[in-house]
């Protein structure tokens, strides 16, 4: 790892010693640099080594593909799935509420509709009147000799 290191810094130094070489304290001219050069190494240094080039044609055009192939895949296969899903939960849903209506809610709704019609029909009966029960004690035994009365005969 050092010996890398020191490697990379023998070719700086080399490097500041040929610019200092090549240019030392004045300006050259772009044509000036491009006939002392020669015009290929010219444009390639001048294009900085096409590195943004590369760049982008290697790491950026392949990843924005990629991300335009996941867009479409999120829209098409994910949202479809989590659209269809959300669809089933809401006929699910719609269903169950049906059920709850129509079964359940109306069991109970029966059963207070049945206790309220024997409780408004029995409410009749107590009256509180002494005469009122005497009159029902009476017709309940009427009506248990006449059964009596029938199956023996």
């Amino acid at each position: 790892m050092y010996a890398l290191m020191g490697v990379v810094l023998v070719l700086v130094l080399l490097a500041i010693y040929a610019a200092w070489r090549i240019y030392g304290n004045r300006y050259l001219a772009p044509t000036e640099e491009a006939s002392r050069f020669g015009p290929r190494l010219h444009h390639v240094v001048s294009n900085k080594y096409f590195v943004d080039e590369a760049y982008f044609a290697l790491v950026v055009r392949p990843l924005l593909a990629l991300t335009r192939g996941l867009a479409r895949f999120d829209k098409l296969v994910i949202d479809g799935v989590v659209n269809a899903t959300g669809f089933a939960m809401k006929v699910t849903a719609w269903v169950n509420g049906a059920i709850d209506r129509v079964f359940v809610d109306g069991l109970v709704n029966q059963a207070a509709a049945a206790t309220l019609f024997v409780g408004q029909r029995l409410r009749r009966v107590q009256t509180g009147q002494v005469q009122a029960y005497v009159v029902g004690i009476m017709g309940a035994l009427v009506a248990i000799w006449v059964v009596f009365y029938l199956v023996q005969t």
